[in-house]
């Protein structure tokens, strides 16, 4: 059994506490209505109709990313071979063999709009001008609401924070442009909008108020990444989720999984349960359970007890503060991803600092926790994106960890030669 013995003061400071165990239960709805916001220590801090919104923009000066809500029955396509120009012009002749976009289920960086990135400065709805920092719209869209209602769409630009963008119906009857102005919605993640309601919505809680959300996503089933609506968990921002898995969920020792901590947002997920064919109902994975290192420091441990599916949407677990989390004091990470996820030959990693780093180790672990590649760089304060050649390495799950001297960042990886 593996444990830290050793505590550089300088560094680190780890405080094991085990607490008493509690039974927990959000309920989304029937047909799951509303997704619930949850903060492990305070319980539910929020619920929002899945029906309200069909656009999220990411807040922020740093970030850029656009989410849609499939749950509420939302498609997105890229139009092809036009750029803004054709904005007037636009035909839909073909509309059903063009690329449809989904958003990522591992980050929060990356929605369907953001999908055909080839890398900065191109964040694939517009590009970002380095000398006023603001981002450009240069695609165009078509997006499909509930009801088999069609609009089109342009992200006109990202200035500073503040979101501008631009929809009409298919024969340039409704034009709008709307303006998101990142200060109306202070200390929040995502600013939404509803196309169908002409309506800006504040529904989240403070991004400090929650770290998990219970919520209906899309995510793409191999072996053809074939899109799936699931119903699940996905952590907050700088939420980062251990999974222990085959094991007693009553004696599993959290010190044992302390170097598996990963970033994905959907970590937790979805497949902790299961139909059961022969019983007709929802079961849960009963030698499963996660360790959630939460926004206030501390590690939770989730081990789900019950789901009753689309009848009420209740959602049952058992959970109890497992451990208080390694604190760095000099932690310059803010976040980190690879992009995208699996990777072939080249790994993209996208990580943002809150200062310059002359000493960024990066290492990939394979999963007998054999180091199988190796690489240090430096960095500028802000969003960085290092591109790494891999060695050749069999297809299957790896572990990426990223190392600033302060504060470390652990990542799945997936390579798919």
């Amino acid at each position: 059994m593996k444990r830290i013995t050793t505590i550089v003061l300088m560094m680190f400071f780890v405080c094991f506490n085990v607490s008493a165990q509690t039974t927990e239960t959000v309920s989304m709805g029937p047909n799951y209505a509303n997704e619930v916001f949850w903060k492990m220590q305070g319980g539910q801090t929020g619920e929002a109709a899945v029906n309200s919104w069909e656009l999220a923009f990411r807040l922020g000066i740093q970030t850029s990313s656009i989410f849609i809500n499939s749950a509420n029955s939302v498609s997105l396509y890229q139009v092809p071979n036009t750029d803004t120009s054709g904005w007037s012009t636009l035909d839909t002749t073909g509309l059903q063999t063009w690329h449809q976009l989904f958003n990522s289920d591992t980050s929060w960086e990356y929605g369907a709009f953001d999908r055909s990135s080839t890398g900065f400065p191109d964040f694939s709805w517009g590009d970002y001008d380095f000398t006023s920092h603001v981002v450009t719209g240069d695609s165009l869209y078509v997006i499909k609401l509930g009801g088999s209602v069609y609009k089109k769409l342009w992200i006109v630009k990202k200035d500073f924070g503040n979101w501008t963008f631009r929809y009409a119906n298919l024969d340039n009857t409704g034009d709008q442009v709307v303006t998101l102005n990142n200060a109306d919605y202070t200390d929040k993640n995502f600013a939404y909008y509803s196309i169908t309601n002409g309506s800006a919505l504040n529904l989240e809680p403070n991004t400090s108020d929650w770290d998990v959300l219970f919520t209906r996503y899309l995510t793409l089933l191999p072996p053809d990444n074939t899109p799936y609506l699931v119903t699940g968990v996905l952590n907050n921002v700088g939420v980062t989720v251990a999974e222990a898995n085959g094991v007693d969920v009553q004696s599993v020792d959290p010190a044992d999984y302390e170097n598996f901590y990963v970033s994905s947002i959907s970590e937790i997920g979805y497949d902790w349960k299961y139909f059961d064919m022969n019983l007709n109902q929802f079961a849960v994975v009963a030698d499963l359970c996660y360790f959630v290192k939460s926004l206030d420091g501390n590690v939770y441990k989730i081990v789900f007890t019950g789901f009753e599916g689309a009848a009420t949407g209740n959602i049952s677990w058992e959970q109890s503060s497992a451990i208080t989390s390694i604190h760095s004091i000099n932690s310059d990470l803010n976040s980190a991803m690879v992009y995208p996820n699996p990777v072939s030959d080249k790994l993209n990693l996208v990580f943002d600092l809150k200062k310059n780093s002359s000493n960024l180790k990066i290492a990939l672990f394979n999963l007998d926790g054999k180091e199988v590649f190796h690489a240090a760089t430096s960095a500028n304060a802000g969003l960085n994106q290092q591109q790494f050649l891999m060695p050749e390495l069999s297809n299957g799950l790896y572990l990426l960890k990223l190392d600033d001297g302060g504060s470390v960042i652990n990542l799945k990886v997936i390579i798919n030669r």
